[in-house]
Order: C-alpha cells, then structure tokens, then sequence
C-alpha cells in the first residue's frame, strides 16, 4: 500500500495494519450445494507522528466463499472513522481509496496461509494414524499392554514410529501446523478464477470506532445525505467501468436515489443482491454482522416468514422497518465485477498476522480508550500498543511515511459540518 501519496506533502505519518488468519464462519447466505466460507478480519489504523496520536481507523471483513470452481471475495466496509486528534488536515476518502483498492488487488490465495477449519473440513486423519492406535503394543520390546488407554495409544504410535520415522508427519496434527504451502493439498478444492464484491451500508453516526471522538473539535460529522454521496464518490474512484456498481436507499423513491449517484455509466439505482433470475431472499441477501438488511432476514428466520420470501418482496418490505424510517439516511451500496483467473499482488510484508483472539484483544484496546483525553491516547500508541502486542508474542510493525500529496483545495480528511437536510422527502409512507 502507497500511502504517501495520499497524504499531505513532506507530512510525517505513519501506518498499521492487522489482520485475522483465515478462519471458517458461517456461510453468508444459505445455498445448495453447501458452500465453505472463510473469514480475515482487517484493521488499519493510521497515525499522525507529531500529534502522537492515531487519527483514523478502518475495518474490514474479507469473505471467502468456495464453490466448485468458483470462489467469490466479499469485501465487506464494516466501519471508517476519524478521531479529530490530528495536527494536520488529510484526505480521508484518499486513504480508505488506497486500502480499498489494496485488497481488491490482492492474491485471494495468500488468505490459504495457516487458514483454520472446521474439524469436518480440516485435513482428513491419515489412514495409517488410525490403524497405529489399534495395534498391540504387547509386542514392543520391553513393553506390556497397560490398564490405561491413553498408554497404550502412545505405546502403538511409537511402535509405529519406529517402523515408519516419516509417520508423524502424515498426522492429521502435524499437517494442521503447517502452513498451505507446507501442506501437500488443501482440504478444498482450488478455484481456478474469482471474482470481487463490495458491499457496504452507510449510516451516520458520532462515532464508529473512537469513542467519545465526536466531541473533539478536529473532528466533523457528517450527515446521513453527505456519508451516502461521499462512499459512492469514493468507489466511483476505486473500481473501474468493468464493475457493476449499485446504489439504494430502503422507502425512497427513485429520483431522491438518482441524484446521489455519479455520473458513470456503470453505476445505477438498486442493488447487487436482487437478479433478474428471482431467487428465495434467503439464498442471495448475505448475513453481514450489524447489517440492517442482515438484521431483517434474522427477524424473518425467527417468524419463520423466510420459506416464501423472495429478494423482490424482501427488499420491498425492507423499506417499511424502523431503522429506514427514523429520519437518519441509510444507505446500501454494492459492487461486483467480472470473473478472472486466481492471482494479484503479494501481501504487503509489514502486515501483522494475528489469531483471532489476539486480534479481539488488539481491537479491544483500541475501542476501550475516552477519545477526549488526548494524552491517553497518546500514552496509549508510544508505550501501550507496543505492550500488548508484545505479550502476545507478536511484533508491532508501524511504518513510518512520509507524505507527497500535493496541495489541493481537498484537503479535509474528515466530512465538513453541515446543517442537517429535510430528510422527509426521502421517505415512503405506507399505503392504508
């Protein structure tokens, strides 16, 4: 990732990146025949070096979804926010662009590096494992069968040992700690081509990552109607003409969604999800987590209204909950693209890999902080980070960059405060 060239010139600021291994979750939506879908969580976070202080975060989720020949990458936008600590003003939309675009390009297949599975997907136990632990240990030298199994389990393996030495590492142990290239196959068929979606809901809200930040004079807010154009200004810059681009806003009519669309020819009102060929919702609206469209699936999964809900009706009723309808825009976008041959760029080296649980504790970290109290934070990136990275046994790569962006009249990383708009002409009344 190039992030000097999208920030201010001569600019000292630097950049962090976590990232989950692979792991598998639930699929994002229900199909037959099953799907496998695998889960990197991301983390940026960039910081501004005179300030001492982190002034905006990102995270992503990255899905995996493996289907026959065909495995579709999901980038799902989960939250950006800034924390207004800054010493200098910056483009925002620019770095989001940059990560972005980072992840679009990379090599899916760097993700099979140490991925976890479910035992049922997990490397088959080697037939020969299973018969070492049914031999007789009677006719080891010097040894006789214990009254305890767990001995004669490892009485029979190291008979086994000794007449294969290359037999451990044929267990299903020792293949689960190696890492895919190590590995003489993956438990998963490998997709020869790919594709790439995006998808995101926009909502404005004080804060998102950085508690408490909406009250730092540095920070602007933006309102539902700016959040809404600003992420479609923002994609419009990162996927090319060869992408499907779709935008909508549940309960508005289509002229109020028009014109919040840019005027590209890829680009138009609806959404990525609902096809010409109708499907049941439940095989083609994805389960993102704090997704409100996600939200109303679950509550037609608990009714038991699921069975008979196509995408047209689903999307349809959608417009009616609550959360559409409370004055605050909510928007939905979506992108996707054409299929392509598996490849793309390497993984930038100072990527820090983490398990799922050191990621939590990472994230924790950063979410527990009062975003007011500067020198918290302060205290918190020079010695506190680098404290808990370390106990848990990783290092913490924080590049440093120099900025090379030239002046421009953008150069707000952060919304500009603006009087709330009339919202009610984007909503629909129900008909009586």
């Amino acid at each position: 990732m190039d992030f000097a060239k999208r920030l201010p010139e001569n600019k000292p600021f630097s950049k962090i990146h976590f990232r989950t291994n692979a792991y598998q979750c639930k699929s994002l939506t229900v199909s037959k025949p099953k799907q496998t879908t695998l889960k990197i969580k991301h983390l940026f976070l960039l910081k501004d070096l005179v300030a001492e202080c982190i002034v905006l975060g990102i995270e992503i989720d990255v899905y995996l979804t493996f289907q026959g020949d065909q495995l579709t990458r999901h980038i799902f936008v989960l939250k950006a926010d800034t924390t207004g600590l800054g010493s200098v003003r910056f483009s925002a939309a620019e770095v989001v662009l940059e990560v972005i675009d980072y992840l679009v390009k990379l090599n899916p297949e760097i993700y099979y590096e140490k991925a976890s599975f479910k035992e049922k997907d997990a490397p088959a136990a080697n037939p020969e494992e299973k018969d070492a632990s049914k031999s007789s240990p009677s006719t080891l030298s010097g040894c006789s069968e214990s009254e305890y199994a767990i001995v004669n389990d490892l009485l029979a393996l190291s008979k086994k040992l000794e007449q294969d030495p290359g037999f451990l590492r044929k267990t299903r142990v020792y293949l689960q700690s190696l890492s895919m290239s190590e590995r003489k196959e993956f438990p998963l068929h490998r997709p020869s081509w790919f594709n790439n979606k995006i998808s995101l809901f926009t909502r404005a809200a004080d804060s998102y990552i950085f508690p408490e930040s909406k009250k730092n004079a540095g920070k602007h807010v933006a309102t539902g109607n700016q959040l809404f154009g600003w992420w479609m200004a923002l994609l419009s810059k990162t996927v090319d003409s060869s992408w499907v681009c779709k935008a909508d806003i549940p309960g508005s009519d289509a002229r109020s969604v028009e014109r919040f669309l840019p005027s590209l020819p890829n680009w138009s009102r609806g959404n990525i999800y609902v096809t010409e060929n109708e499907n049941y919702a439940i095989r083609s609206i994805p389960l993102f987590p704090d997704d409100p469209k996600g939200r109303f699936l679950e509550h037609l999964i608990v009714e038991n209204r699921y069975k008979g809900m196509t995408t047209t009706r689903y999307w349809d009723e959608l417009a009616f909950r609550q959360e559409f309808r409370l004055g605050n825009l909510v928007g939905i976008i979506g992108c996707t693209d054409t299929k392509k041959n598996m490849g793309g760029i390497t993984e930038d080296p100072s990527t820090i890999i983490t398990t799922r649980k050191q990621y939590r504790k990472i994230h924790d970290l950063i979410k527990g902080e009062d975003y007011t109290k500067k020198d918290d934070i302060v205290k918190m990136c020079r010695t506190g980070m680098n404290e808990l990275v370390a106990r848990l046994g990783l290092d913490l790569v924080d590049v440093s960059v120099i900025g090379s962006r030239k002046p421009s009249r953008l150069t707000s990383g952060e919304a500009s405060t603006a009087v709330v708009t009339n919202l009610t002409g984007l909503v629909k009344k129900r008909k009586k």
